[in-house]
């Protein structure tokens, strides 16, 4: 499996996206809310229940005859179409555009934390194969040291040093160690990579051969990369999007300062069949049977000056203090960009001059070991 695979299947799989994903869908399903704020919401209320027959007094007016069974019911609608708001609803609508754009931005930084976090296993398991490369060279070469005291040992050689095979199995002890960390790396890290990148198990990883390639990166221009910081970083883009969001919520409190104006209308039925058969026919108020519906043009406007003036404020400084931490962190990104060119500098030379004293460790190990093979240096030549 090639790094390019793997990340796309991390980006399918990986529990990070899916995460991801369910933030966007909150904010689209916010963003929904808010765009159709307009459309009126229909509020209704029903009712029934048992009402005893009703008979006419000789003063006139209704008794209760519990013997005579009847029935009340009643149902009730009411709903409210705004006309003109005073900018609220567009300001919700913008609420509400910004809430998805930091649902992506969001998303972004997830995308690139996992993205980083999968390369960085990925290299870390070519990085350990070399070592453990390496550490297999080594382990050959103490072996056949090894085994070449111990022989001489049992031949009561004359050349034998007691010291240096003490010695020897004191350096043993540290490439025991060596092995052992290797080893604990390796599975932490191709376990690592497997959960974070979806699949069913570590056994299912299985990388493709190769060797470390280095990033092409321009080490010499720093102006380039502190001008990507402006619009291309998704932590920064996470703070101006929450920077957006609070600036709309100020916003929206403003317009909160002036009224709504709205269609309210309203439908009511109400039907008490004792009351009915009793004025059946008749020209007469009857408070219990009823049906109308109308509707009226109307303002509300809620003077909570105190209210009002202090939400104001607050989203005003909470907007204002989202914008000095953006500004803020993108300094911080900087400061962090300079110190990580400087230092990527230093180790690039580190390893050109690292390469040449290794290549030249190995040729000193090499030919050590062919004159103590040949047995013209002591074993300590070799450790």
């Amino acid at each position: 499996m090639s790094l390019e695979t793997l990340e796309a299947y991390a980006l399918e799989h990986s529990p990070l996206m899916a995460l991801a994903s369910f933030g966007h869908d909150v904010a689209e399903a916010e963003y929904l809310r808010a765009s159709l704020a307009w459309v009126p919401a229909l509020k209704t209320e029903f009712g029934g229940g048992y009402m005893p027959g009703q008979e006419v007094g000789d003063d006139g007016r209704l008794t209760s005859n519990f013997g005579t069974p009847g029935y009340i019911l009643s149902a009730e609608a009411q709903t409210t179409l705004p006309l003109y708001t005073f900018g609220k609803l567009r300001a919700l609508e913008a609420m509400g555009e910004q809430g998805r754009a930091l649902a992506s931005a969001k998303e972004a930084v997830l995308r690139e934390e996992l993205l980083y976090q999968v390369r960085t296993l990925f290299d870390s398991l070519r990085f350990l194969d070399e070592a453990t490369d390496i550490a297999e060279e080594g382990r050959r070469h103490f072996d056949k040291a090894r085994d070449k005291l111990e022989a001489m040992e049992e031949d009561d050689d004359i050349e034998y040093d007691q010291i240096d095979h003490f010695k020897l199995k004191i350096y043993e002890s540290d490439i025991v160690r060596m092995e052992l960390e290797l080893a604990r790396r390796q599975i932490d890290a191709r376990e690592g990579l497997a959960a974070l990148a979806g699949l069913p198990g570590p056994d299912a990883l299985t990388l493709e051969a190769g060797d470390l390639a280095p990033a092409a990166v321009d080490l010499d221009d720093s102006a380039s990369w502190l001008d990507r910081l402006d619009g291309a970083g998704p932590e920064l883009k996470v703070l101006d999007a929450e920077y957006r969001l609070q600036l709309g919520q100020a916003t929206l409190e403003r317009r909160r300062w002036w009224p709504d104006i709205a269609i309210v209308g309203e439908a009511r039925f109400q039907k008490a069949d004792p009351v009915n058969n009793v004025y059946r026919g008749q020209t007469i108020y009857d408070p219990y049977n009823k049906l109308y519906a109308g509707a009226v043009l109307g303002m509300s406007w809620t003077f909570d000056i105190v209210g009002r003036l202090s939400a104001t404020r607050k989203h005003r400084a909470l907007a204002s203090l989202k914008q000095t931490k953006r500004d803020l962190y993108r300094e911080k990104l900087a400061l962090e960009i300079r110190a990580l060119l400087r230092e990527l500098k230093d180790l690039r030379r580190l390893v050109e001059v690292s390469a040449r004293a290794q290549k030249a460790a190995r040729s000193w190990l090499v030919d050590r070991s062919n004159l103590y093979d040949s047995g013209f240096v002591p074993a300590k030549e070799v450790m």
